[in-house]
This record gives structure tokens, C-alpha cells and sequence, in this order.
């Protein structure tokens, strides 16, 4: 890789770079699960620099998704360059999502993979992408289950990385990524319950409070 294209990263954040663009390049053709915020992002930027083409980012929309996030994930994949498909989900039709315990994620989830999954050959990609990293591994994530039941890869956790490092991982020269807003490392809250006091009030029970700046 030519130094312009590296530009000043430390080894241990350029091998990590490198390892999310081999983990890409191994899958063939992907579409990322795409919300538009700094993870799913990253992956983004890095299959669209590996795959081209063979890449596509898949967005939900449904009553449950803010309309500044669908603008703000549009915006992303026009300047990623990515190919950007945006899909209707039907969680709020799922009793066990309308629910809203602890396991709201996982209906969530597999909603949304189970919907990208039937796309596949349209899309004409084989494999779907998350943007789960290292830390979530740590976190109580329901979505997770749904991912491996529909064979999801997580191309972060497989490249060895951390959500502070990410930002840097597509930043070199041609390959900066684009900027992300401020809220972007955000949780799901509306899959987030305080299950302890059965409250129905969404709760984030894996808030970031660091502020992105990946410009």
C-alpha cells in the first residue's frame, strides 16, 4: 500500500485496517446491515474499498427508525459511494417485539436480517456484514443470537477491532471516512428496556457518551 494512502497510522491501527480489508475481501460480495452510525459506517467504507460493486449497504426503515437517521444513512452511503438499498421492516407487527423486554433486539434483529437474507440474489451478494466490534462482545446484546442464527459476519470483531479505533481505520488519503455525525456512535434505545424494574421506558443499557469525530 503506498505511504499517501496510509498516511500517519501506528502500527497497530494500520494492521488493523489491513485486517478489516482482508476479513472483507475473504467474503466475496456482502451487504452490510447499514443504520448510518460510526461502526456500520466503517464497514461500510471498507467493503465499498475492497469490494466496489460487490458491496451494497442495506438500510431499514420502519415507524420505529427517526427520519434525520434515514437522511443521515442516505447522505453516508452517497458519499461512501457504496450501493444503498433502503428496506421496509415490520417489527411493530411482532407481538415479542411489541413487548418490549429485554429481548426486544433480538426480534429487531432478526427482522431486519431475516428480510436483507431474502434479498441476496437480488442484491447478487451472499454474505451479510454488521458493524458489531470487540466491545459489544462485553455488552448484553440479543441481537447478536439473531445474527448468528442467519450466519451473519461481523467484520470488525474478525478484524480485531475496538470502536475508538474504527474511525481510523478507512481514514488514510482516498480512503477517509466520510464524516459522522456526533450521535452517531448511538444506542438502540428503542430496543433498550430496564428489564430489572420491568419499565416500558427505553433505557440504553450500552450508551456511549464519547462523542465521534470522524471527519
Amino acid at each position: 500500500m503506498a505511504a499517501s494512502a496510509t498516511g500517519n497510522l501506528s502500527p497497530d491501527l494500520l494492521a488493523k485496517r489491513e485486517n478489516l480489508l482482508r476479513v472483507l475481501g475473504s467474503l466475496g460480495r456482502v451487504a452490510v446491515a447499514f443504520s448510518g452510525g460510526i461502526d456500520s459506517t466503517v464497514v461500510a467504507k471498507a467493503a465499498f474499498l475492497t469490494l466496489g460493486d460487490g458491496a451494497v449497504a442495506v438500510t431499514a426503515d420502519s415507524a420505529s427508525v427517526p427520519r434525520a437517521e434515514l437522511d443521515d444513512a442516505r447522505r453516508l452511503a452517497d458519499q461512501i459511494g457504496i450501493r444503498h438499498r433502503i428496506i421496509q421492516t415490520e417489527e411493530f407487527g411482532d407481538p415479542d417485539y411489541i413487548r418490549n423486554d429485554g429481548t426486544r433486539c433480538y426480534y429487531c434483529k432478526s427482522e431486519l436480517y431475516g428480510r436483507i437474507e431474502t434479498l441476496l440474489p437480488e442484491l447478487g451478494v451472499n454474505v451479510i456484514c454488521s458493524g458489531a466490534n470487540l466491545d459489544d462482545r462485553g455488552d448484553y446484546r440479543p441481537g447478536l443470537k439473531a445474527a448468528a442464527e442467519h450466519a451473519v459476519r461481523h467484520p470488525l470483531q474478525e478484524a480485531g477491532s475496538a470502536p475508538w479505533l474504527a474511525p481510523g481505520i478507512c481514514r488514510p488519503g482516498t480512503s477517509r471516512l466520510p464524516p459522522v455525525s456526533p450521535v452517531a456512535w448511538r444506542p438502540a434505545l428503542k430496543s433498550r428496556t430496564n428489564a430489572r424494574n420491568g419499565s416500558r421506558k427505553p433505557k440504553s443499557i450500552c450508551a456511549r457518551s464519547a462523542t465521534a469525530n470522524a471527519g
